[in-house]
């Protein structure tokens, strides 16, 4: 939540930023996955963005020198991640110590990728996954942000080949929609960021992939309705992806798009309070303030929207 208020321009109060340091200082005597959703890179990202270097830099650290550093392929809990984090830290700091991290597990993820018709793809623990937080999408952003910061070719045509398989798995279950489900077989479609349709648009569309295909998965993000309101696994999704498209597009019929989901995070979700409003967090249990089910990140979602702001985690800026 610190880090929305930040980005979407408030000034982070003092109590809350006592409260940041002791959880820190806690976290510091305890165990922590290296990954960017739940781990070590993630906050450490998030804290060089909160003005906490010093203490971002311990924890990128941690997560390099981690035992689970190569366990997991994936953007949202392995080496993708970890990769695109480093380079984060490669970018602010030029230490050429975080390239060499990142380089490192490029050539990992190539290494243990496998091959067949549809291109690049990785496994873990049996399991196949598709789309951006646990499947190839996810891995080809990593490999075209090593290819932009590294110059080197192989990177880039790797991470095509990673998102041709993902995409290749696109099924059309409605005219003029094309959906993709959370594993190959799989009968139920998915829409969202973290498993479906909008996280392999977002990146398709850093790709420079302009053609029917991704108008055709965009259309799937055209929604009013959805089980959650998150950012990740919700309606902020589609206006997230939507705000994408327009951003790499200039073409404002994504917009004019992403204003139907807007109306349903406004109709279904938003929950009235003393102070403001509020938004479920995951499986609708209770009010959250997280950034990928709650709160935070369907502020976030909002603000992206109306600053047309680059979006988060992503290195945009290259």
């Amino acid at each position: 939540m610190l880090y929305t208020l930040r980005k979407c321009g408030f000034e982070i109060p003092k109590d809350a930023t006592g409260w940041l340091e002791q959880k820190l200082d806690k976290a510091a005597r305890e165990p922590l996955s290296p990954g960017l959703l739940t781990g070590a890179s993630g906050i450490a990202w998030t804290l060089w963005e909160l003005g906490f270097e010093d203490r971002a830099t311990e924890l990128i650290r941690r997560a390099n020198k981690s035992s689970l550093l190569k366990a997991h392929h994936s953007y949202l809990h392995g080496m993708a991640g970890i990769g695109v984090a480093n380079l984060h830290f490669y970018v602010r700091t030029s230490n050429s110590d975080y390239l060499a991290v990142a380089n490192d597990l490029g050539d990992s993820l190539l290494a243990s990728a496998r091959v067949n018709e549809r291109g690049l793809y990785w496994e873990a623990d049996g399991l196949l996954h598709l789309g951006f937080g646990y499947g190839q999408s996810g891995v080809a952003l990593f490999l075209l942000r090593l290819a932009q910061l590294t110059g080197h070719e192989h990177y880039r045509v790797a991470g095509i080949r990673a998102l041709e398989f993902d995409l290749s798995h696109g099924e059309e279950r409605e005219k003029g929609v094309l959906s993709f489900p959370r594993t190959p077989g799989d009968p139920t479609a998915l829409p969202y960021l973290e498993e479906g349709s909008a996280g392999i648009a977002r990146v398709a569309i850093r790709y420079g992939l302009w053609d029917q295909r991704l108008e055709m998965i965009l259309a799937e993000a055209h929604r009013k309705y959805s089980g959650y309101a998150g950012l990740l696994y919700g309606l902020s999704s589609f206006v997230d992806v939507l705000t994408d498209a327009y951003l790499f597009s200039k073409d404002v019929k994504y917009l004019e798009m992403a204003k139907r989901s807007l109306t349903g995070i406004r109709d279904l979700y938003l929950i009235k309070q003393a102070k403001g409003l509020a938004t479920p967090g995951d499986n609708l249990f209770r009010i959250s303030c997280d950034y990928a089910t709650g709160v935070a990140g369907v502020m976030r979602t909002l603000h992206r929207f109306t600053h047309h702001e680059k979006a988060d985690f992503l290195l945009d800026e290259l």
